[in-house]
């Protein structure tokens, strides 16, 4: 997330959400024993009270678990897949107005930010025209179901407004949006021409907007309701966007648009990637930056292909999941449900080897209704699996070896998953990994395996919960496999707690390359114990990077210093706090285009003031940057980073590229300085 630099103030501070209640459920089916995201068996909790015993099962078709509208009434929503068709406008601002809460309070209506609800609200074809606008909460995807999204209209449009306790209120201590995550809405034609004013969508991370098309004003990707301004928001990505209007990024830290087309993309501050898009741009961005680069903050850049996420149709009564391949029917895939009851649920290992069995003799992939699933074992996704989320799952990893799922290495795509870090590993466990990609020496160019949309996190979810532990989020051994919209994060904040110390959520790294040819398009990774990202493998690529120091590393009080290293060496650094991100001597051929990095160190928790020695280390010649910079967001007037990066040779790089309050960030053109890198090397 980011930082309110305007007012200086913590924005997670001010929240006072309704705390999502940790509830066991039935699925149907086979005996499992359940455990709670802290670590304490479910079945021995129920047992005292109900003595009943909890099965599960992935028995149920698609079809079978979608429900009604008429299903979710104000008392009891339960997590799922709610279909709407028709063309029914009032059905639809009803039931997204109940789900989203009124705009005109803090009320977040069935979900807030650590709430165990789950829905995506998949709508079919027809033209729905609704009173007014309703608000997306958390953990809610809206998404069209037709082949063509244009007959799926909806007017005047669907909004993501500030986080405060009421819209225009003078009290309100942290107006914008930069907590605003998870959720997302695509595949759906918006009709803004009733609107009369640009649409309001202030969203962060894990947010994105795929395959729209809007027309009759622009996009605003901020709320100006607070006092005529946006407040901060720190997103963000766009894909497929069609939009006759501009892409107004307001007060936006740093955003990704891709495939799209739009009259202009205006303003922005620190760091725009605009990747084959037709449209201009528009903007200054904050000027306190050294060394800007010419049309800052704006990045272009160009890759071979714009990549589609795989998508729910109903064509002629049928479901079907269709991606860039091929069109599989639903049928063939398996479908992991809550059942009838609220998440969050346990998948015991028993019914883990059954998905793994049913995708080894044949099963498409899995699709998983929205909910919270605790795995108890890994998932073996074998190649050319698809594995699709809706309405923001999460996997909560808590097998004793803290792996949630394993793939194989060549046209494995997964979309749409939060796999949580969970209890039951050691952040010192090297294989304590989340999620792995492939196997070294394997993958295929012309088969890649394919990321989207997939985010990891390592929180305090529950309020009673023991701290979650994982040594890496994410690794990837499998050559040519593309990444795009991931964010990891170790939370800044979670539901216990507003100010985390370094030794709580301990995740040392989020994500790990070693395989070559890796792609990353829109990679967002925060606040981990040590190097945030390592790469390993040649011809590695990022387009857009977005990253934030961890905020505090003081530990029961005391200021710690950190041992900044990585899993190929047994050399420590000892350093304040580490670099965000590492490239390896043996990572030749590495581009990296549109770099942020961010610090925030405040004196609280009692912290004294922080430096970091750099933002990256670069360890071999054969790496190309273009526009990269790094910036001071708020804290301790005299913390920063001293250089936007260190060399080989241990030197930094520009020198005396330090940051604070007085100079609150600094950019770098291109590196090496005399090295000019096309978006088509």
């Amino acid at each position: 997330m980011g930082f309110d630099t305007m007012g200086g103030w913590f924005q997670t501070c001010c929240l006072k959400l309704k705390r999502g209640l940790c509830k066991a459920v039935v699925v149907l089916g086979i005996s499992m024993v359940l455990t709670s995201s802290f670590g304490v068996p479910i079945a021995d909790t129920l047992l005292k009270t109900s003595q009943v015993r909890l099965e599960a099962s992935i028995d149920k078709s698609f079809g079978e678990i979608l429900r009604s509208s008429k299903d979710c009434t104000k008392d009891f929503c339960p997590s799922g897949a709610y279909f709407i068709q028709g063309g029914d406008g009032e059905e639809l601002y009803a039931f997204g107005s109940l789900l989203g809460g009124p705009k005109s309070t803090m009320d977040h209506g069935m979900t807030d930010e650590y709430s165990t609800t789950r829905y995506a609200v998949l709508v079919g074809e027809g033209t729905y025209r609704m009173p007014e606008t309703f608000r997306l909460g958390y953990y809610t995807q809206v998404a069209g179901v037709s082949e063509d999204r244009e007959k799926v209209e909806i007017s005047p449009g669907i909004e993501v407004i500030n986080n405060c306790y009421k819209v225009g209120d003078p009290d309100c201590i942290s107006p914008g949006g930069l907590d605003n995550f998870w959720r997302s809405i695509s595949n759906l034609k918006l009709d803004l021409s009733e609107l009369g004013r640009p649409l309001f969508f202030g969203v962060s991370q894990a947010s994105p907007l795929r395959d729209l098309t809007i027309r009759g004003n622009s996009i605003l990707m901020c709320d100006i309701n607070m006092f005529g301004l946006c407040g901060n928001t720190s997103g963000g990505f766009i894909s497929g966007m069609d939009i006759d209007g501009n892409i107004e990024l307001g007060s936006q830290q740093q955003f990704y648009i891709t495939g799209s087309n739009f009259n202009k993309i205006r303003s922005g501050r620190w760091n725009v990637v605009s990747n084959n898009n037709k449209g201009g741009y528009d903007g200054r961005g904050e000027r306190y930056v050294k060394d800007l680069w010419e049309g800052y903050p704006l990045t272009q850049t160009k890759s071979e292909a714009n990549l589609k996420a795989p998508k729910l149709v109903l064509e002629e009564n049928v479901w079907k999941v269709v991606t860039d391949k091929e069109r599989m029917l639903v049928d063939d895939f398996i479908v992991l449900s809550l059942g009838s009851n609220e998440s969050p649920t346990v998948v015991s290992e028993e019914l883990i080897q059954q998905i793994n069995e049913q995708l080894m003799d044949g099963a498409k992939g899995v699709i998983v209704e929205p909910g919270i699933y605790h795995l108890e074992g890994t998932l073996k996704v074998p190649d050319n699996k698809v594995f699709v989320g809706i309405g923001l799952p999460a996997f909560v990893c808590q097998s004793t070896s803290g792996r949630c799922m394993e793939t194989g290495s060549e046209g494995v795509h997964i979309q749409g998953i939060v796999f949580d870090a969970g209890v039951n590993g050691k952040s010192s466990d090297e294989s304590n990994i989340l999620l792995t990609i492939g196997s070294s020496g394997n993958g295929a160019l012309n088969n890649p395996s394919i990321l989207q949309d997939v985010y990891c996190r390592s929180s305090r979810t529950d309020p009673n919960q023991s701290s979650p532990q994982a040594f890496a989020c994410i690794e990837i051994n499998a050559d040519h496999t593309i990444g795009e919209n991931l964010w990891l994060w170790r939370a800044d904040h979670d539901n216990q707690s507003k100010m985390i110390p370094f030794d709580v959520n301990t995740c040392e790294h989020g994500l790990i390359v070693r395989g070559d040819s890796i792609k990353m398009f829109g990679l967002f990774v925060e606040h981990f114990n040590n190097y945030q990202t390592v790469w390993y493998g040649k011809n590695g690529e990022i387009r857009f990077y977005q990253s934030e120091m961890p905020y505090f590393l003081t530990a029961n009080g005391v200021q710690q210093v950190v041992d900044c290293t990585h899993p190929d060496t047994s050399e420590i650094i000892k350093l304040e706090v580490c670099a965000s991100l590492y490239i390896d001597k043996s990572a030749t051929g590495f581009k990296g285009e549109g770099i942020g990095i961010y610090n925030y160190f405040p004196n609280f928790l009692n912290q004294k003031t922080v430096r970091a020695k750099s933002a990256m280390v670069i360890n071999n010649e054969d790496v190309f940057l273009k526009h990269a910079l790094i910036i001071w967001l708020n804290g301790d007037p005299d913390s920063g980073i001293d250089s936007v990066l260190i060399d080989k040779d241990g030197k930094s790089y520009p020198e005396d590229s330090y940051i604070y309050q007085e100079m609150k960030g600094y950019a770098i053109p291109s590196y090496p300085p005399d090295h000019t890198l096309n978006s088509s090397d």
